[in-house]
């Protein structure tokens, strides 16, 4: 997946969250937000890795993309 992809996904199970809530519903469960949190997170290194390695011409060791 794509850093932007991971950021939509956590996004999206936000959305989601805040949904059910305004709803009434029960919200998913803090694990789901959390793991969530936790791509979005880890999508934000990958995009600040992926700007020195544009700006800088070199690639991640091991970057299999």
């Amino acid at each position: 997946m794509k850093p932007i992809e991971i950021a939509q996904t956590a996004y999206a199970a936000y959305r989601e969250w805040m949904a059910r809530g305004d709803a009434g519903d029960s919200p998913p469960s803090w694990g789901e937000l959390e793991e969530a949190a936790q791509c979005a997170w880890l999508a934000g290194i990958r995009a600040a890795f992926e700007v020195v390695a544009e700006e800088t011409g070199k690639r991640l060791e091991g970057d299999g993309e």
